[in-house]
């Protein structure tokens, strides 16, 4: 079995030649059969994108996007993709987004009745 830096040092070196040129031999994730490398790669590939200290959105953001970038015209595709004629899968595509905006539209309403201002539970 060879040196797990060796390992790790020649499969980043592959990677960074393929992001180069696209010619280059494809890049394989370790072997199952040499667990110490699969360990620490799969480590790295599964290490969140976003930095820890990146912050939620504030309560209400999706609430504010909804009702500025989607409620204008969102309701009016939908029933417009129902009718068409020639797109059988995407009518059926239309009639779920259709009722899922209507759930979302309902639970905005049902937000503002009851006074919530935090449209949705936050995650811990």
């Amino acid at each position: 079995m060879s040196d797990p830096e060796d390992f790790l040092s020649r499969w980043s070196r592959r990677k960074r030649e393929r992001e180069v040129s696209p010619k280059a031999e494809p890049v394989n994730p370790p072997a199952a059969d040499e667990p110490a490398q699969h360990e620490r790669a799969s480590g790295e590939a599964s290490r969140p994108s976003a930095p820890a200290s990146a912050e939620l959105p504030a309560a209400g953001a999706d609430r504010e996007l909804f009702e500025q970038h989607l409620s204008p015209w969102i309701g009016r595709f939908f029933a417009d993709l129902e009718r068409a004629e020639a797109a059988d899968f995407y009518r059926a595509v239309a009639t779920l987004g259709r009722v899922f905006i209507d759930i979302e539209t309902a639970a905005f309403a049902l937000a503002t009745d009851t006074g919530n201002t935090s449209d949705r539970k936050q995650c811990p």
